[in-house]
């Protein structure tokens, strides 16, 4: 992910994954320390990009597997 996607990508997430463990998962991908990632997610309301920005970043995660991810979840 590009570093633009940040945000975009904790926002796709979130409803999905549990604060904590996105800040886990995704502090690991993006080389961030657990407890930035945990601070900015609990800021996330406060971000706004564009609906390109996120729609992007969905598919790039659907495209690896988001949509099947979910199902098993369900």
């Amino acid at each position: 992910m590009a570093k633009d996607d940040y945000w975009p990508l904790l926002i796709v997430l979130s409803p999905y994954m549990s604060d904590r463990g996105m800040a886990m998962v995704v502090g690991h991908f993006v080389g961030r320390a657990y407890e930035i990632v945990l601070n900015d997610i609990y800021g996330i309301d406060e971000q706004s990009p564009s609906p390109a920005a996120l729609e992007a970043v969905r598919a790039k995660l659907v495209a690896a597997g988001l949509a099947d991810w979910i199902k098993a979840e369900e």
